[in-house]
């Protein structure tokens, strides 16, 4: 091929790259944004005069049912006209309590994540704590934990210790629970993220298919 054919190939390109960028930002300026409004009346006024602690995490299950977690942690006095909450309440669509469980005996305090899986069952997970449970949509039966409650991977089994980041079927400092599936790799110790089918330490990731 001469000179000349190659330079006419790279005028072509360059022809189709400008105008494929030039349709782009024309299709990005004339798309409208999502607008979003907050629905002042979801969900719906609780029952029996519950009062609410702080609120550790939400998921959301195929029927479109909203969990939240209530860690419980009212105020003095905010009982005085007011009955404490149970710490997991479901809530469908319209916003209405669908559901409400949680025995504080079982659970860790400080409810922090939630998940449904593909079987309805659901996951929660606590921080600061050592533990992952899984339940029953309904909360009737616990089904199956992980770690024990009150003790975290670390030197002291408490959430002030060194991390020890072992193979030991228990966590540091649990923050999520999700279903992921990515190549093993080593991440900041900043306290577990993943479920994977042998639970491993903090910082670490792994083929997380327990959740799936």
């Amino acid at each position: 091929m001469t000179r000349r054919p190659i330079s006419v190939c790279i005028r072509v390109v360059l022809t189709l790259a400008a105008a494929l960028t030039i349709a782009h930002v024309a299709d990005a300026q004339t798309r409208t944004p999502p607008r979003y409004e907050a629905d002042v009346n979801w969900p719906k006024p609780l029952p029996h005069q519950w009062v609410l602690g702080g609120l550790g995490g939400t998921c959301v299950d195929r029927q479109g049912h909203v969990f939240i977690l209530n860690r419980q942690d009212v105020l003095d006095g905010e009982l005085n006209t007011g009955r404490l909450a149970p710490p997991i309440i479901e809530f469908d669509a319209a916003g209405n309590v669908a559901n409400s469980w949680g025995d504080p005996q079982l659970l860790d305090p400080r409810l922090h994540s939630c998940h449904v899986d593909r079987d309805n069952n659901i996951w929660i997970a606590s921080a600061p704590s050592g533990m992952v449970q899984k339940y029953t949509h309904d909360g009737s039966r616990l089904l199956l934990q992980i770690g024990k409650k009150g003790v975290v991977d670390s030197s002291d089994g408490t959430a002030k210790g060194t991390p020890l980041n072992s193979n030991a079927a228990i966590f540091f400092m649990l923050k999520s629970v999700l279903r992921v599936s990515m190549p093993r790799r080593r991440l900041e110790c900043r306290g577990d993220s993943i479920m994977t089918r042998r639970p491993i330490g903090c910082g670490s990731f792994a083929t997380a298919d327990l959740l799936a």
